[in-house]
């Protein structure tokens, strides 16, 4: 029997991490910051850091005007030369066309904020190009380029390694997934392995929790059903204690699927 990969969605984790606001709460920190803009209108770089920080909190959602303002930062850098404008700008430019499919701009400005990120030993732009890596690599992931993906998720997992662990167990889970769609059961399973050590380690009981899930889809797929029944009672109680409904929802249907699963080689066995 061919092993094939439950299909998962690579998890794209913009730099715009603690901004995580939604509706009404969201609305009301994008005008406060719209209106601290509105007081300064000197092309500096003032606003410019007031107006990337409007572009961090509207990645998470409304994002119908970002690009002017984006645009208006690229310029007052080049004015100003604040390599620092330029780095979130066209970080930021290429996950605003990401997230409408647009694979040509995405790529353009993903190669014009290598080109400033690289060879900046700031911490600030090390995070930036660790990021960045991890966004291109769903840019090939929507193209089905797999192998590329894994490339740019390595990169960002070797910088992440050095200066921010509690990043890695998203980056491995996303190899995971990745190596799943390769068909290469093992290498899958080896990274959620690592994501879950890396997120236990970490202290996120959420991450573990997800990290958890992920590798009981792999286990599933592999028919291994005794490590993934396992893994789910370990991580039962924790999913529980956690009240996030997401997670919860991904905990049930994947114990539903391991069921499922189970009735149809046995199934298949009775034939």
């Amino acid at each position: 029997m061919q092993w094939m990969p439950t299909i998962q969605k690579i998890v794209i984790v913009v730099a715009a991490i603690g901004c995580g606001f939604t509706g009404s709460g969201q609305t009301k920190i994008l005008d406060s910051i719209k209106a601290e803009i509105n007081k300064h209108p000197q092309r500096d770089t003032v606003r410019v850091r007031l107006i990337t920080d409007y572009a961090r909190a509207a990645l998470n959602g409304n994002t119908s005007q970002l690009l002017p303002y984006l645009n208006e930062v690229i310029s007052i850098s080049k004015e100003q030369q604040y390599r620092k404008g330029l780095q979130a700008a066209y970080h930021y430019k290429q996950i605003y066309y990401s997230d409408r499919d647009d694979a040509e701009n995405a790529k353009a400005y993903a190669d014009m904020a290598f080109m400033y990120l690289q060879k900046d030993t700031s911490r600030f732009a090390i995070t930036t190009l660790a990021w960045l890596h991890n966004n291109v690599a769903g840019d090939y992931a929507k193209l089905a380029d797999y192998q590329q993906a894994v490339d740019h998720l390595t990169k960002a997992a070797t910088i992440f390694e050095k200066s921010d662990p509690k990043a890695l167990p998203s980056i491995y889970g996303n190899i995971a997934i990745m190596y799943a769609h390769l068909l290469l059961p093992e290498r899958a399973m080896e990274y959620d392995r690592k994501a879950i050590a890396a997120a236990e380690k970490s202290g996120d009981s959420l991450s573990f929790a997800r990290r958890n899930i992920g590798y009981v889809s792999r286990l599933l797929d592999a028919e291994n059903f005794k490590e993934a029944s396992k893994t789910l009672d370990k991580i039962e109680p924790i999913v529980r204690r956690l009240d996030n409904n997401t997670t919860y929802i991904f905990f049930i249907r994947t114990g539903d699927s391991s069921i499922n699963k189970r009735s149809d080689i046995m199934k298949q066995s009775v034939i």
